[in-house]
């Protein structure tokens, strides 16, 4: 019973803990044309240019020169070289950002819309999702494990009458059980190499633009195939960009300090 409960509470926990973080959408801008002025960055959500803390644009780009470090820059763009752009959303398309006809968002790292939150997953919840997912499919493998002697003794005992009751919940949980293991199976995979299921399943090439220095004009545009896993940096640092960099953090301190940050 103890340990039933204890899963119970967790999938409760990280289910509220889905419904009430945010996904992310993306920012409202004026689009912009190739022959319009330019500074540097014209693509604004390119890794390389933000502050991994903050993810505010880094101070030392104000003196950006054709020599830095940071070039070449490497963003997604259209096939013309400039960046995504939704007219429903009149906002810019970070790389891996999809717009959702369910929501009329466009979702930052969107992996898809979910009827059981009534809404997306994406880069702010698709942690509690995983986990929502996760405890939710220990709890029903302990439901079976712990329903499958009782129905088992009643049937050996001649005496005993099994209540119908017993076999609709062993069904349940095998079925849910067996499909939410094989649902947690699949996004931990995910997770490990830094995909999401659009992008698992999409059959489109990606358009990505190389920018060889600040003026905007110098760029070239690659088409890679669509199996080529742009993101993937290692099963570690992909763990850990979902999950976050404390240990602690995967499994137990987001449901005791429900707003705290653990990135």
């Amino acid at each position: 019973m103890v340990i039933g409960t204890f899963f119970v509470v967790l999938t409760l926990i990280t289910y509220v803990r889905v419904l009430v973080s945010y996904p992310g959408k993306a920012i409202h801008a004026s689009p912009l044309s190739l022959s319009a002025p330019t500074s540097f960055p014209r693509f604004y959500y390119s890794p390389r240019l933000l502050d991994p803390k903050s993810m505010q644009r880094r101070q030392d780009l104000e003196e950006a020169n054709e020599t830095t470090s940071l070039l070449p820059v490497v963003s997604i763009s259209k096939n013309d070289g400039l960046p995504r752009y939704c007219d429903s959303c009149q906002c810019y398309k970070p790389d891996r950002t999809h717009h959702c006809k369910e929501c009329n968002a466009c979702i930052l790292k969107m992996d898809h819309h979910c009827p059981w939150i009534s809404g997306c997953v994406g880069h702010k919840n698709y942690k509690f999702f995983f986990l929502f997912v996760l405890y939710c499919a220990f709890y029903a493998l302990w439901v079976l494990g712990t329903t499958i002697p009782t129905v088992v003794e009643a049937m050996n005992d001649e005496g005993a009458s099994l209540d119908p009751q017993w076999i609709v919940l062993l069904v349940l949980a095998f079925v849910f059980g067996m499909t939410l293991w094989g649902f947690a199976g699949v996004h931990g995979y995910y997770i490990l190499n830094n995909q999401t299921t659009i992008e698992h399943i999409s059959q489109r090439p990606n358009e990505v633009r190389i920018d060889f220095d600040t003026s905007g004009h110098n760029f070239e545009i690659v088409t890679t195939h669509h199996d080529d896993n742009l993101w993937d940096l290692g099963h570690d640092r992909n763990w850990r960009s979902v999950m976050g960099r404390n240990p602690w953090g995967w499994f137990c301190k987001s449901f005791f300090l429900f707003w705290m940050q653990d990135r």
